[in-house]
C-alpha cells in the first residue's frame, strides 16, 4: 500500500501532505492488525491451557479420580458442562458483552476441542466398538455448525484436519492393497472434494477466509499424489477402474461451471 501512496504521489494524484496522512495510517492499520493476530495466539492458547490445566487438576488428587472412576457419567457430564460452558461464554463475549471478542472466540475454539474429547471419553468409558474414522467424521459434523455460526476459523481449520485425519484412517481401516491404481484416486477425491466446497458460491461470498483454505488445503494432496505418480512405475498397478475417475470428473465440471 505504500508503494501505491508513492506512485500516487509521483504521479501528483495527491500531495506530499495527504501522502503523509495516508502513509501513517498504513502504518497504524499494519501495527493494529499485528497485535490483533497476536491476542488472537495468546487468547487461543490461554484457551488450550485452561483445558489442560482442568486435566492436571483432576489427575493430581487422588479423591477426585477415585469419585469419577466409580461414577463413569460423572466424567461424560464434567465434560459436556465444561463444553457448554465454554461456547456459553464465547458467545456472550463475541456477541453480547462485545469487550473480549478474541478471548470469545478463543473460547469457542476451546468447546470445539472439548466435543471430540467428549466424544472419545464416552466411548472409552462404554467401551464403544468404533472405528477413529467415525470419531472423525463425528466430531467434524459436530464442529462445523460452530465454525460457520460463529465464523470461526480457528475452528475451521480443525474441521478440515478432521476430514483430512478421517480419511486417512478411513483408507488405513480398509486395509486396502496399495498396488491397486484405484487407491491412488483416494487422496486426489478428497483435494478435488476440498477445493469444490471452497468453491461454493455462498462459502466464496460470506466465508472467504474458509474458502481460501478449502482451496489451498484441497490442492496439497492432488498436487502431491500427481508428483508421486510421475516417479512411479506404471507396471506396478494391477487394475484400473474408471468408476472412480467418474466422482473426480464431475467435481471438476462443477468447478469450471462455478
Amino acid at each position: 500500500m505504500e508503494k501505491m501512496i508513492n506512485k500516487w504521489l509521483a504521479d501528483g494524484l495527491i500531495n506530499q501532505e495527504l501522502a503523509e496522512v495516508l502513509t501513517q495510517s498504513v502504518k497504524e492499520e499494519k501495527a493494529k492488525l499485528h497485535r490483533t493476530r497476536l491476542n488472537i495466539c495468546i487468547y487461543t492458547v490461554s484457551a488450550i491451557l485452561i483445558g489442560i490445566g482442568i486435566i492436571a487438576f483432576i489427575s493430581a488428587n487422588d479423591w477426585l479420580l477415585a469419585l469419577l472412576t466409580s461414577l463413569p457419567i460423572l466424567k461424560i457430564l464434567i465434560m459436556l458442562v465444561l463444553t457448554v460452558s465454554s461456547l456459553f461464554f464465547g458467545y456472550k463475549l463475541v456477541y453480547e458483552k462485545n469487550k473480549f471478542p478474541k478471548l470469545g472466540h478463543a473460547m469457542i475454539f476451546l468447546s470445539a476441542l472439548l466435543i471430540g474429547g467428549t466424544y472419545a471419553l464416552t466411548g472409552q468409558t462404554y467401551h464403544i466398538n468404533a472405528h477413529n474414522s467415525s470419531l472423525m467424521f463425528l466430531w467434524l459434523l459436530s464442529i462445523l455448525p460452530v465454525a460457520y455460526i460463529f465464523k470461526n476459523f480457528a475452528v475451521n481449520v480443525v474441521a478440515i484436519v478432521l476430514y483430512i485425519l478421517g480419511i486417512i484412517y478411513y483408507y488405513m481401516e480398509l486395509h486396502l492393497d496399495l498396488g491397486l491404481t484405484w487407491t491412488v484416486f483416494i487422496p486426489i477425491l478428497l483435494g478435488a472434494t476440498l477445493y469444490s466446497v471452497g468453491n461454493i458460491p455462498v462459502i466464496v461470498e460470506k466465508f472467504n477466509n474458509f474458502s481460501m483454505s478449502y482451496k489451498l488445503t484441497g490442492l496439497a494432496p492432488i498436487f502431491v499424489t500427481l508428483l508421486i505418480l510421475t516417479c512411479s512405475a506404471e507396471a506396478t498397478y494391477k487394475q484400473t477402474s474408471l468408476y472412480y475417475i467418474i466422482p473426480i470428473v464431475l467435481l471438476i465440471g462443477l468447478n469450471l461451471i462455478n
